[in-house]
């Protein structure tokens, strides 16, 4: 009846970590991978041993945990309905250089999905650091008929509505996530 968190350190893997849960008989685990790399034959391995693995925003194929996420096609495509509503149909969308993070993926191709002539920039992944910079690089380079930016992550909403609120841009800006700012 309890639930301990743990936060990885660098210098063990994700599966090294959970073998020693399992060592330790722990055989319930819920992980955060965020951008690790994911060792799919580990986790099999793992799963085998009995040990019950649910994975909480990434999509692993082969049965080797459950997965928690976000619809994330429902949520690109409500949210894009609800732009090009009001700045008709000219949507811009801003994701992550990260093809690690499942998320990151869905949600562009679900946007390039509905939106196929619709243009896509991707910010340099280097874990949300200095996002404020990058936004302002790329802000400047799309093009200006733009009326409305479909952000696939809430760090990168807040960075372009501070963006757009410091220049008083009239654009619309939604985003995935419900971050405070978002």
């Amino acid at each position: 009846d309890s639930i301990v968190v743990f936060k990885a350190v660098r210098n063990r893997t994700m599966e090294d970590i959970l073998f020693r849960f399992y060592q330790r008989n722990i055989r319930n685990a819920v992980i955060w991978p965020y951008d690790e790399k994911i060792d799919v034959a580990a986790f099999m391995r793992l799963r085998g041993l009995g040990m019950n693995l649910v994975v909480f925003d990434r999509v692993i194929a082969a049965g080797a945990a459950d997965c928690v996420s976000v619809d994330n096609a429902d949520a690109v495509t409500t949210l894009y309905k609800h732009l090009c509503r009001r700045c008709g149909g000219n949507v811009a969308y801003i994701g992550w250089e990260n093809d690690v993070i499942t998320s990151n993926v869905e949600r562009e191709a679900a946007f390039a999905a509905i939106a196929p002539k619709a243009a896509v920039f991707r910010l340099p992944w280097n874990r949300e650091q200095n996002v404020d910079a990058a936004v302002s690089t790329l802000l400047r380079k799309i093009p200006g008929d733009k009326r409305g930016i479909l952000c696939g992550n809430g760090v990168i909403g807040i960075a372009v509505k501070r963006y757009c609120d410091g220049r008083r841009m009239n654009l619309h800006v939604a985003c995935v996530d419900d971050l405070p700012g978002a």
